[in-house]
């Protein structure tokens, strides 16, 4: 699962946040510790992200939470002690951004779709 999805997916948050960071350094002091904020964690028992449940929603520049289910497993093809499917949860980081210079706004809001979409 690390190398197969979460090493993959870490890799392509770094390069959204680079490109969100080196967006708001173009005309504001570029924002340190994001990449921080890439790595995602597996959680097999099918709960990841109910901790921070309703966290950011109903705001325009945070997004929900970023979760992606594993895709199901063929009947009798799982290995021994698979219970079913896991969730990737990913932390968010519009919460984390310091404020957008209007110059930057739309590249920093296209790269957060972008994470929205991994």
């Amino acid at each position: 699962v690390q190398n197969a999805i979460l090493g993959p997916l870490e890799d392509k948050r770094v390069a959204a946040i680079n490109r969100i960071a080196t967006a708001i350094g173009r005309t504001a002091e570029r924002p340190s510790g994001l990449d921080a904020l890439a790595p995602c964690t597996l959680d097999t028992e099918g709960t990841a992200g109910q901790d921070d449940a309703g966290a950011g929603e109903g705001t325009a520049t945070t997004p929900p939470a970023q979760e992606t289910a594993a895709p199901p497993a063929e009947e009798g093809a799982g290995q021994a002690g698979n219970t079913g499917v896991g969730t990737v949860s990913c932390p968010q980081v519009a919460p984390e951004l310091p404020a957008v210079p209007a110059s930057a706004r739309a590249e920093v809001e296209r790269n957060l779709g972008d994470l929205d979409q991994q």
